[in-house]
C-alpha cells in the first residue's frame, strides 16, 4: 500500500492504494469538486458518448469501419450492463476480505496528516518520511509523541 497526500487550496486529499496507480493520478492536474460531482459525471459520461458517437459518424463516411466500431461498442457496453462492474468489485473484496470506506480529513498543514498516516500505519518505521519531513530533533521527539 502507498500513501501520499495533495495539497488543494488549502484542503489535504489523502490517497492510498497501488504506487503506480496513485503516481498516475498525482502526476497529471487533479480537480476536486465538493457539490455536485453526481451531475457532473453523469453531464460527462453523456458528453463521452456524444463525443464517440461524433467520430463513429465522421469515420462511417469512409466506410464499414466506423458502423463496426459502434457495433463493438455497443457489445461492450451491453456487456458491462450484464455483468455489473460494481458486483465484480464486491465480488473481488469478498473473495479477499477487504473493505473500502472513505473518510474526510481537514489537516492544517502536511505535519498533521503525516502524524496521522504515521499513527494509523500502527509501525514504528519512519524512514518513509524522509522525503518529505528532513530528519532532525523536533522530528524525533514529535515521532515519541505520537506513539503515546
Amino acid at each position: 500500500m502507498f500513501l501520499a497526500a495533495r495539497q488543494n487550496s488549502n484542503v489535504w486529499h489523502l490517497f492510498c492504494g497501488d504506487r503506480g496507480v496513485i503516481d498516475t493520478l498525482l502526476n497529471k492536474p487533479m480537480i476536486s469538486f465538493e457539490h455536485n460531482t453526481q451531475v457532473l459525471a453523469k453531464w460527462l459520461y453523456v458528453a463521452h458518448i456524444a463525443q464517440v458517437l461524433c467520430m463513429t459518424y465522421v469515420a462511417s463516411q469512409k466506410g464499414f469501419d466506423g458502423v463496426f466500431l459502434l457495433r463493438i461498442m455497443l457489445v461492450e457496453r451491453s456487456l458491462a450492463w450484464y455483468s455489473g462492474g460494481e458486483r465484480l468489485v464486491k465480488k473481488w473484496h469478498r473473495a479477499n476480505g477487504t473493505d473500502v470506506s472513505t473518510h474526510a480529513f481537514r489537516f492544517t498543514g502536511r505535519t498533521p496528516l503525516i502524524g496521522t498516516v504515521q499513527m494509523m500505519s500502527e509501525t514504528p518505521a519512519s524512514a518513509w518520511m524522509d522525503s518529505i519531513l528532513i530528519p532532525c530533533a523536533r522530528r524525533e521527539l514529535w515521532l515519541k509523541r505520537l506513539e503515546c
